[in-house]
Order: structure tokens, then C-alpha cells, then sequence
């Protein structure tokens, strides 16, 4: 039962990876049959499928293989961009909206902030979309490389540095000044306002890690087409 779940997962991270990556995952598919314990099977399996769907992980063999992660990379940045613009606009209709309800002078401060900070990170995503489209201008493969290292650079960078830390500077303080006001001017159990705000910390503290995770993704990318073109 073990076994045959890992080779499930794997085996839908094969059928939802592209083309040039399917031989590999067929290659770890048959790679569990020499796997004595199901445990260790599964934990083949997962890593496996993992790598499967984080795809640009795997070394670049080829310089044929470039245009495709190019645009399987640009289709994952645009869905996520995609939740972002969501997520931005959800924001800044909901707090528009406290805005007009509340009339308390701290709460509608709050309800600014939050809504200028949702507005930087809409600001910021189509900036990175613009600077995006303008690097993966149409080319001929040799071209490629250059227009998947100009992507990758600005996907380092957005995730790190100048670009994040405006975002965190710009995102954090207005739902916790908003928060606060609203326990000021409807008081509520110490309790449940500690968890709201508590909640919301440990969110934002998790974001660290996670976008530089991602930026040094985009790096190590980086530096196995900087192998590339020294093979080349």
C-alpha cells in the first residue's frame, strides 16, 4: 500500500512534467523497484515528484532544453502573479470598504496604510511582469539563454533585497495599526486580539524565508546556465 502510493505520486508528477523531464521521472519510477523498504520507497517517490514539479532544479543538459523552461518558468510566474493581483485587490476592496464603515480617526489610519501597502505590492508585481515581458522578447535559441538568465535575474531580485524589504516595510504596519485601533475602540478579550496579532506576525516572518528560499533558487538556476555556457 506504501509502495503503491509513492508510485502514484510519482507517477502524476511524471504525466504533469514537461516533455524533457518525463525520462528522468520514468528513470526514478523504475529506479523503487530496487528499493527493499516501502518507507524508503515513498521517500524516493516524494522527492522524486518534488523535483519533478520544481522542475528548473534538475541540471541543464542541453541548450535546446533553455526555451522550454523559459516558458514553463514564465507560466509559473505569471500564475503566481496571477494570486498576487487577487490577493492585492481583495485587500485594498476590503479595507476601502472599513474605511467608509469605520469612523474612528485610528482605525480609517489603519485602513490606509493597508491599502497604500497592498497598492505598492500591485505596483510592484506589474512592474516585474513588465520588466519580464520586455527580457522574454521573442529570439532564436542562442538567444534564449540570455533572455532565461535576464527572467531568472529579476525573479532573484524580486524576491530579495530592496524589492522585498519595501514590500514587508510597506505591507506590516497598517493591519497591525488597524488591529490595535480596533481593540482600542471596541475592546474585545486580550486573548483573542494577542492571537490575531500573533497570527499575523508569524506570517509575515514565515515570508522571509520563503522569498529568499526563492531567490536562491533563481540563483542556483542562475549558476548551472553560467555551466552551460562554459560547456558551449
Amino acid at each position: 500500500m506504501i509502495r503503491r502510493l509513492g508510485s502514484q505520486i510519482l507517477r502524476v508528477a511524471i504525466r504533469r512534467a514537461g516533455p524533457e523531464l518525463r525520462g528522468w521521472g520514468t528513470a526514478m519510477l523504475n529506479e523503487m523497484d530496487a528499493i527493499e523498504n516501502d518507507w524508503a520507497a515513498l521517500k524516493w517517490a516524494i522527492g522524486g515528484a518534488a523535483s519533478l514539479f520544481r522542475g528548473f532544479e534538475l541540471p541543464i543538459s542541453d541548450v535546446s532544453e533553455v526555451p522550454q523552461r523559459l516558458e514553463r518558468v514564465q507560466n509559473t510566474i505569471r500564475r503566481a502573479h496571477g494570486v498576487g493581483y487577487l490577493a492585492c485587490f481583495l485587500v485594498m476592496a476590503g479595507f476601502s470598504h472599513y474605511l467608509v464603515i469605520f469612523s474612528n480617526i485610528g482605525e480609517r489610519v489603519g485602513c490606509v496604510l493597508t491599502i497604500l501597502g497592498a497598492g505598492l505590492v500591485a505596483v510592484q508585481l506589474h512592474s516585474n511582469n513588465a520588466r519580464r515581458r520586455r527580457a522574454a522578447s521573442h529570439g532564436d535559441c542562442s538567444a534564449a539563454i540570455d533572455r532565461y538568465r535576464v527572467v531568472l535575474e529579476h525573479m532573484r531580485d524580486f524576491h530579495h533585497g530592496t524589492w522585498f524589504w519595501s514590500r514587508m516595510t510597506a505591507i506590516l504596519p497598517g493591519p497591525l495599526w488597524f488591529a490595535y485601533a480596533v481593540h482600542r475602540t471596541h475592546p474585545e478579550p486580550l486573548g483573542s486580539f494577542l492571537v490575531g496579532i500573533i497570527g499575523f506576525l508569524v506570517f509575515a516572518i514565515l515570508a522571509i524565508p520563503l522569498n529568499l528560499n526563492r531567490s536562491h533558487k533563481f540563483q542556483r538556476e542562475l549558476d548551472r546556465l553560467d555551466d552551460l555556457r562554459k560547456r558551449l
